[in-house]
């Protein structure tokens, strides 16, 4: 008797917890769904004030490309900014066709205001979305913004820190017209570049002035940018022809992940209204410094750098634990960095621009550095590797789920690298990064077996992981398979 009554003492308690969580469940979807609400009504009343016509729901991809689908202004209510729009999701690396339903909950905390390309009057609303499964109204696992989401969770839950900030670089080349054409027995690309004065050597061309033809379309740039709300912090001309850099005021991961595509998407539409085409490819220019999509990027507690040192130091224990993960993973986080071919091309530059796995202070020499900083704030890391062809919310999320595998295993750093290589044209002191992928394959291969530290807390998904192996795969036999001028030059006879 003592025995059951303590069993339904027992059974009773369990039912007790199991009716506070759903009743505290149950709260917090309805605390949610009256944010929601609220962002909703206030993004409704802007776009009838700022009198937009046109509002344009945008997401990304698995292998990075930006996609949209617009909507009038008109049409638009409150119920689909709050549950979300329907789209088709038989997109590469999402959905089946024959099961393809898919829904975008776009986010009501950052909305950007576009001008019309062409006429410069018309405003249009973009929202950046994740995708749902209308049924389950589950987050997509394949999705790479809920990807994003994951890994600022895993943060967050770690204890280790509130925020990352994530400030890049980006570099891009600016041309008159490129064209290129691949077919069974015809293979050239033509790149017609912007008139300039092209006998100034390159080293004359970094910050180049008196002669920087690119300096009006990237003040139109960086205009279009500040009025979208996306806080450039200055441009620049780059080291090799048509070259040029932005960039960006750091923010947090996933926010800057959104800007990111945000501002490529400027970055062409500008170029195109002014007849010239850009190329964010990593090597577009045979001889020439690549196209990099430098990261920079810090942790915090509220508003404190923990990457900041508290002696003379110049970068904390915790991000120098940051770093070796890094370092420990860096051939996985070429298969998602530098998921081109064409990536590993820029790598092998002779160019001081060449990538080695090691890291130092100051010096650009190295695939990761510690940039000289003029306040604890500005204390960061800068990863020199990646490039445009990343997907962001991939990039980044990846490049954090190492450095926080860093922290919790303590991977020691080493030595920095110092000093300065002889750079020789001719023969340059090592073709390929020391310690990175040579190509894609070897890349896919290290993601193969090195999966570990990005699945955890279920930030990264082995269906993911699968698809990005089998997609790289295919992209470097695909360059392999094809002839190249370059090896008619060397053995045509």
């Amino acid at each position: 008797m003592c025995c059951r009554l303590r069993l339904n003492a027992h059974r009773s308690k369990q039912l007790n917890m199991i009716t506070t969580t759903s009743s505290e469940e149950t709260m917090a979807i309805q605390s949610s769904l009256k944010t929601r609400q609220h962002q909703a009504n206030k993004l409704l009343q802007r776009i009838n004030f700022e009198e937009i016509k046109v509002v344009d729901i945008r997401f990304t991809a698995l292998y990075g490309q930006c996609l949209q689908t617009s909507i009038c202004a008109s049409a638009l209510g409150e119920h689909d900014l709050i549950h979300g729009i329907p789209i088709s999701g038989a997109i590469a690396g999402w959905k089946h066709p024959t099961n393809s339903d898919l829904i975008i909950v776009p986010n009501l905390n950052n909305a950007f205001t576009m001008l019309n390309t062409y006429e410069g009057t018309q405003r249009s609303l973009v929202l950046f979305g994740s995708a749902h499964d209308p049924s389950s109204q589950q987050p997509l696992q394949n999705d790479p913004r809920n990807i994003a989401v994951q890994a600022l969770a895993a943060l967050r839950s770690s204890g280790i820190a509130s925020k990352c900030l994530v400030g890049p670089e980006i570099e891009f080349s600016i041309f008159d017209d490129v064209n290129f054409e691949i077919s069974t027995n015809r293979s050239h690309f033509d790149i017609k570049e912007v008139k300039s004065n092209h006998s100034l050597s390159i080293s004359h061309s970094y910050y180049g002035q008196s002669y920087d033809r690119l300096y009006q379309i990237r003040e139109k740039i960086l205009g279009r940018m500040e009025d979208a709300g996306l806080h450039p912090l200055g441009h620049h001309h780059e080291a090799a022809i048509g070259q040029s850099e932005i960039k960006l005021k750091p923010a947090c991961l996933l926010s800057m992940a959104d800007k990111t595509q945000l501002t490529k998407s400027i970055i062409q539409n500008t170029a195109e209204s002014s007849d010239k085409v850009v190329s964010f490819m990593p090597q577009p220019l045979n001889g020439q410094g690549g196209n990099g999509f430098h990261i920079n990027i810090s942790l915090w507690n509220e508003e404190h750098n923990l990457f900041a040192a508290s002696d003379s130091s110049k970068i904390s224990e915790l991000a120098q634990f940051f770093i070796g993960g890094i370092l420990k993973h860096i051939k996985t986080l070429n298969c998602i960095c530098n998921p081109n071919p064409n990536s590993y091309k820029r790598l092998s530059q002779a160019f001081y621009r060449r990538g080695q796995a090691s890291y130092s202070y100051e010096s650009r020499l190295t695939g990761i550095r510690v940039p000289m900083a003029t306040s604890p704030e500005n204390v960061r890391i800068e990863l020199r590797f990646p490039d445009n062809s990343c997907n962001p919310y991939l990039a980044f999320s990846a490049v954090l789920m190492a450095g926080l595998d860093g922290i919790s295993k303590k991977r020691h750093l080493g030595k920095p690298t110092t000093g300065t290589p002889i750079l020789n044209a001719n023969r340059p002191p090592f073709r390929h990064p020391k310690g990175m992928a040579r190509d894609l394959y070897e890349a896919s291969s290290a993601l193969h077996e090195d999966r570990a530290f990005l699945l955890r807390h279920g930030v990264f998904n082995e269906s993911i992981i699968n698809a990005l192996i089998t997609h790289s795969i295919s992209r470097h036999e695909q360059a392999e398979d094809h002839s190249t001028p370059i090896e008619f030059a060397n053995s045509y006879c």
